[in-house]
């Protein structure tokens, strides 16, 4: 056994025949180094407090390994939710139903809370704490308490698209709506369509990630305005607004003037228009070339004596010059 390069738990299983040749060092040995190997170790180990207790806390898993005896041991399966939450659904069901141990649980991870009994699961500290740690943990909440305002609260501030899971009536909820946008502006797709059409909550949010437009309603999508006012606070948000706006050359050199990064948000037609990008060019000489006319030319230098057309018409492979294109 000693002489296989191969990892501990597999020359265990090889071993597992022959047991009676790995003495108690070894196997003591073997386990500490990898905890899987308590699986296939004798029942003497698996009962071993001492080897379980020092075990847990590196492993919380290993009461999956252990003895019936074992996880009824309140010290042993609390060291293990400390270390890893979900290792409660190994524990014996009195320990499911027991405060500490499940208060333990879900500090660690919000989501042990499915494993916990259905008394603790309605037990209202308990759910604060595990959405606290977790807000998707609202997903695990009894329906009947998803009404409950503090709870809500506590899954919109830790994850705002735990909003999804919320009673419909927060889906309206100003304060909610907001909390839960603060901490992820994706919770936006799971507010009411009155909160989707409100440009001055979307433009606040478009400040933050530029997802946000992408939830916003096709009004505001498809407002020339309201996109440029958005792309002045995150140009990326010009990908969200509607296709028209995107293969829309005038516009898109009106987004160009305020932020050039805009072209890299227009549609492949237009970006692979030399006569635009040509054009473009003329808009914002310098910017532009720094920004974009380089990067379809490979051209990195600042200055370039090549006329920007020119260098284009090299990237894409063209040989007929502008002037003939039609």
């Amino acid at each position: 056994v000693r002489s296989v390069s191969a990892p501990l738990f597999v020359v265990a299983q090889v071993a597992r025949p022959f047991r009676c040749k790995m003495n108690e060092h070894r196997w003591r040995e073997a386990i500490s180094r990898d905890a899987r190997v308590l699986k296939l170790a004798p029942l003497e180990h698996r009962r071993d407090m001492s080897i379980l207790r020092h075990l847990a806390k590196k492993d919380g898993q290993i009461l999956s390994s252990a003895h019936m005896d074992a996880i009824a041991d309140k010290d042993l399966v609390m060291a293990a939710v400390r270390q890893f939450g979900r290792a409660i659904r190994y524990a014996h069901p009195d320990l499911q139903n027991d405060k500490d141990v499940v208060l333990a649980a879900v500090r660690q991870d919000g989501m042990a809370l499915q494993f916990a009994s259905a008394e603790m699961r309605a037990d209202r500290e308990i759910l604060v704490q595990a959405l606290r740690q977790n807000g998707m943990a609202l997903s695990l909440v009894n329906a009947a308490q998803r009404d409950d305002r503090g709870l809500v609260f506590a899954a919109v501030r830790q994850n705002g698209q735990a909003l999804r899971f919320a009673d419909q009536s927060f889906r309206s909820d100003a304060e909610v709506v907001r909390a839960a946008i603060e901490s992820n502006v994706r919770a936006l797709e799971f507010a009411s369509d009155r909160w989707k059409g409100d440009g001055e909550l979307i433009l606040d949010a478009v400040t933050k990630n530029s997802d946000a437009l992408m939830y916003a309603s096709l009004a505001l999508r498809s407002d020339r305005e309201f996109v440029l006012k958005a792309i002045e606070r995150n140009v990326s948000a010009l990908g969200h607004a509607v296709k028209e706006l995107r293969e829309d050359r005038a516009f898109i050199r009106e987004c160009m003037q305020r932020n050039s990064v805009a072209l890299e948000f227009a549609t492949l037609e237009v970006r692979k228009d030399l006569a635009f990008l040509a054009e473009a060019a003329e808009v914002d000489g310098s910017a532009l070339r720094s920004n974009y006319l380089r990067n379809f030319t490979n051209d990195w230098r600042l200055e370039s004596s090549v006329d920007p057309a020119r260098r284009l018409q090299r990237r894409l492979g063209r040989t007929q010059p502008l002037d003939d294109d039609s």
